[in-house]
Parts: structure tokens; C-alpha cells; sequence
């Protein structure tokens, strides 16, 4: 019986360090990964619209189109080339339109993971 409540408790703590391992990775991931705008994709002005295109890669989905707004744009042109995190992206945000620090990470996580899933972001 003691040895029985003994092995709950180590389970316990290993669950416990596990799960707080995975939300440290997770806020490790999101506010120090370095991400890059990958370099095959190139911002195009059509119609007054502005779409991101891959060029240079043969088998391409040409049925897709990445359409960005005016901030989306912006992030794009000021992170373009180098490599940067959801802070940089963040900063570019609170600097150009004056919002707030939460928002501008919300904002710019959504922007990081619509243009990860076009594998625009590395």
C-alpha cells in the first residue's frame, strides 16, 4: 500500500515536470524562435492587390494566392531577409500604428502562423 502511493506521487510530479516542460517550450518557441521569410517568396502589386508569390520552384500550387493587407504588408517588407521573432514582429507592429504590446503579439502571431501554414515562414 505505501508502495503503491509512492509511485502515484512519483507519477504525479512526473506529469506535473513534463506538462511544465512542454508550456515552457511552447512560450520558448514563441517569443525566441528565430523565423525567416522564406527566400523562394516574393511580394507582387496585381490590381492593387498585393499577393506574395513562389518563384523559382518548379511544381508549384499556382491555384493558391497569399493576399496581403496593409499591415500584413508591412511586417513582410520590414522582416524580409533576415531572420527575427514574434517580439521583432510585435515591435514593428507597436512602432508603426501605436498599439499596445499584447495586441501587437497577438497580431503578429496570427500573421506568423497564416504565412506558416503557405510555408512562407521557416
Amino acid at each position: 500500500m505505501l508502495l503503491c502511493l509512492k509511485l502515484e506521487k512519483c507519477f504525479f510530479y512526473f506529469v506535473s515536470i513534463v506538462f511544465i516542460c512542454y508550456i515552457c517550450d511552447g512560450i520558448i518557441r514563441t517569443f525566441f524562435l528565430l523565423m525567416k521569410i522564406n527566400s523562394n517568396y516574393k511580394l507582387r502589386e496585381i490590381a492593387g492587390e498585393t499577393i506574395v508569390v513562389n518563384q523559382g520552384v518548379a511544381g508549384t500550387d499556382m491555384t493558391r494566392i497569399i493576399s496581403l493587407n496593409a499591415s500584413a504588408r508591412l511586417l513582410y517588407e520590414q522582416l524580409s531577409g533576415k531572420e527575427f521573432t514574434l517580439e521583432d514582429a510585435a515591435k514593428v507592429l507597436e512602432d508603426t500604428y501605436g498599439i499596445g504590446h499584447e495586441q501587437a503579439l497577438a497580431d503578429a502571431d496570427k500573421w506568423v502562423k497564416s504565412l506558416r501554414n503557405c510555408n512562407v515562414i521557416e
